[in-house]
């Protein structure tokens, strides 16, 4: 299919940016079909990132309903996936981070071979290789955040992905939900060194995970949206902390 030339600048926009949330189906299909087409792995980490999910796209309906992903080799992952509400696939295309939640799992028969079908994505998240990366935090260097000050009802969250462009993701009690495009006021991320960012979080998405002490809980990517200087402020501490727990481990910093 030849795709128009307005669909072509379109993309190169998007992809031009350092970061864009694409809503658009015939463009979420666009790159769909891109990733479909070069066979690139997408992957979802399961089970608190434990287990690893990694396949690739099979189909895609061109009437935006739904996709088709093979199994992957690893039977515990697959089961894993079936059993989710919701996974978070990963992968790239044409150089670019592609990322996004896939919902209503099943599984189905195409081309005479078994595999799972998913809702088709309501939004692609797409991340230059030049964006800022993230930088993942270890338990050594803990971020508190206390959320939705100015809401009905704060709560603790764990800071655990953070990079310079804004973006990251938190983890929270189970027992709370927040939807996609849910707006989190004053917010207050805590570094044990007393560095504190004011900031408000849009909520991108949200799965369910599990901890390493078997309880359940939930992860959600999310932007930072505040003041640029706190945000960088309190990377730069996280930085040279981040540093220092990997000089004291065993076998010093790799």
């Amino acid at each position: 299919m030849v795709e128009s030339s307005n669909s072509s600048k379109e993309w190169d926009r998007i992809a031009g940016t350092t970061q864009a949330l694409v809503r658009s189906q015939l463009e979420v299909a666009r790159i769909l079909r891109s990733i479909l087409g070069s066979q690139a792995p997408l992957v979802a980490y399961m089970e608190s990132a434990e287990r690893l999910f990694m396949s690739r796209l099979r189909h895609v309906d061109p009437d935006c309903r739904f996709i088709v992903l093979d199994y992957s080799n690893d039977k515990a992952a697959n089961a894993a996936v079936l059993a989710a509400p919701q996974v978070v696939l990963t992968g790239n295309n044409d150089g670019a981070h592609i990322e996004f939640a896939a919902t209503d799992s099943a599984e189905t028969v195409i081309d005479e071979v078994l595999a799972i079908r998913f809702a088709f994505p309501e939004v692609l998240l797409v991340q230059q290789r030049r964006a800022h990366r993230r930088i993942r935090v270890v338990p050594e260097v803990p971020l508190r955040c206390l959320a939705d000050t100015r809401g009905i009802t704060p709560f603790d969250a764990r800071i655990i992905d953070l990079s310079r462009g804004g973006f990251g993701a938190m983890i929270y009690d189970s027992k709370i939900i927040l939807d996609p495009g849910t707006m989190l006021k004053g917010c207050k991320i805590v570094h044990p060194r007393g560095t504190i960012a004011d900031v408000d979080i849009e909520i991108r998405y949200t799965v369910n995970v599990t901890l390493p002490d078997g309880s359940p809980a939930r992860r959600s990517g999310c932007r930072f949206i505040g003041a640029p200087s706190e945000i960088e402020d309190l990377i730069k501490v996280f930085i040279l902390d981040l540093e220092r727990s990997g000089d004291e481990r065993p076998g010093g910093a790799r």
